[in-house]
């Protein structure tokens, strides 16, 4: 059971900074520069040259990936091009802990055929969007979402599959890897009929990156430090009975394409295919400054139809930028054996350097919320190097609490470089709230409204005693013989 888990554990790494082993560079890279051959030095997986001892702790003895499951489910086996079409989604939180600030997302792809066995591009992605946001789980809770998703009347014919994933704030995978197409939540197979053929797509056998042939079913290539310009490049092909005249956007974020403070850059390119045509679309990527990035490719027609691509390129040979992964905590309320942790990792071929995390507990009082977040109630903090592995440092609390915030941040080279804060308020977790919080807060302030009143008290009387002796004023007395 160990062995497996391990093993389980070495890909999730594997796929959550997305290495792999080939190497893309202009000339023959020596074997220093790039991913050494030992998979335990500096390599993207558990075990890598920092090992969890002491302050640092495995992330895995408290975060689980895949402990929020959604499935999915529709009334329809079939649906026509431009009908709605009913989606509901079960949403359970299989962990000890609550989980907050959830996200659910679905992919839709279009299957090119009944095989439904992987292939190293995986299906065609026609639509990625948000069914629910904002969800918060009970420990072994499970809520229903429902939404309509209106098919486009322009899709093609075939088979199709609706597939989930469960991040938190946008940021922190529990189930799914929305930059893969291949690493995925529970999944509704369906098919789309339509009188009208064909489609227009991007073409991913003809993906290329720095000019080698990518695939978007695989772990992410490594593109050298000295290379400054990585140019992507893939074919749309029109194989409608009419031409076909839009824009192909391409995006560049950082690490994933879920939060706008992570976009790089956009740009915009217009084509124009007559039926049953192609064209090759390209865009270049010129920063050098992070370590993970991902390039989206996204047409649509005028009818709604979509085809969305993602390139996804790891950078070696220079500085390595560390990233959080995990902002939860071990149990609600908190208080006794329940704890504050935070995971995080290197996002590259070795150890984030020069890196602090920074974790604090705040109370937050009920409605007010963080008017009063001033009030700690525990803190604790990493310094040094950050191995690629993910690993976890713990806050643990004796003040019992039920509305708190959890507030991580993330430093690197002096400079911060993220900060996330997670809110767990009674009146959105609260059942049986004991509001332990609430009195230690009314206690807290209490006690400062004493000592102001003390203070105020020791100055009064200081002023009384200074206005008794005037210096240079004549005595009302009477006067001497």
């Amino acid at each position: 059971m160990k062995i497996a888990s391990r093993l389980f554990s070495s890909l999730l790494l594997l796929a959550l900074v997305g290495t792999f082993p080939t190497l893309v560079s202009a000339t023959t890279t020596p074997a220093h520069k790039g991913p050494p051959s030992e998979p335990t030095r500096g390599y993207i997986a558990p075990g890598s040259s920092i090992k969890p001892t002491g302050e640092l702790k495995s992330c895995f003895d408290y975060y689980q990936f895949g402990s929020v499951q959604v499935s999915i489910d529709a009334q329809l086996l079939s649906v026509a091009a431009g009908a709605p079409m009913a989606l509901t989604a079960k949403v359970k939180n299989t962990n000890a802990y609550p989980v907050v600030d959830t996200t659910v997302y679905v992919k839709i792809f279009h299957q090119q055929s009944a095989d439904l066995t992987k292939n190293v591009n995986g299906p065609d992605v026609v639509d990625f969007f948000p069914i629910a946001q904002n969800i918060t789980l009970q420990p072994g809770e499970t809520k229903q979402v429902q939404v309509i998703w209106k098919v486009p009347g322009d899709m093609e014919p075939g088979l199709y599959r609706i597939s989930t994933y469960a991040v938190q704030d946008d940021r922190f995978n529990f189930e799914g890897l929305t930059f893969t197409d291949d690493v995925t939540g529970g999944s509704y197979n369906f098919s789309i009929i339509n009188s009208q053929t064909g489609a227009v797509r991007f073409d991913k056998t003809s993906g290329m990156l720095v000019g080698k042939q990518y695939r978007f079913a695989a772990y992410a290539p490594a593109v050298s430090q000295e290379i400054h310009d990585v140019p992507i490049r893939v074919t749309v092909a029109n194989t409608l009975k009419t031409s076909y005249v839009g824009d192909v956007t391409w995006k560049t974020y950082v690490w994933d394409g879920l939060r706008p403070s992570t976009l790089l850059e956009t740009s915009v390119q217009h084509i124009s295919l007559s039926s049953n045509a192609s064209t090759t679309v390209s865009h270049v990527v010129t920063d050098t400054h992070h370590t993970v990035y991902y390039t989206t490719a996204e047409l649509t027609t005028s009818k709604g139809a979509k085809s969305i691509v993602g390139f996804r390129f790891v950078r070696f040979g220079g500085s390595y930028e560390a990233r959080l992964s995990s902002v939860d905590v071990t149990g609600y309320p908190l208080g006794g054996v329940n704890k504050a942790f935070v995971c995080f990792h290197s996002t590259g071929y070795g150890v984030a350097d020069d890196a602090r995390v920074d974790v604090s507990v705040k109370a937050l009082l009920p409605v007010i919320g963080d008017a009063f977040s001033f009030l700690p109630l525990g803190h604790t903090s990493y310094s040094g190097s950050i191995p690629g592995n993910l690993v976890a440092i713990t806050v643990p609390l004796t003040q019992r609490s039920d509305s708190f915030e959890v507030v991580a941040k993330l430093y690197q080279h002096g400079k911060l470089v993220d900060q996330v804060t997670v809110p767990y308020t009674c009146e959105a977790l609260g059942k049986n709230c004991s509001n332990t919080t609430l009195l230690f807060i009314i206690g807290s302030v209490l006690a400062l409204l004493l000592l102001a009143f003390l203070i105020w008290r020791a100055v009064v009387a200081r002023r009384k005693a200074t206005t008794l002796t005037v210096p240079h004023h004549t005595s009302l007395g009477p006067p001497t013989t």
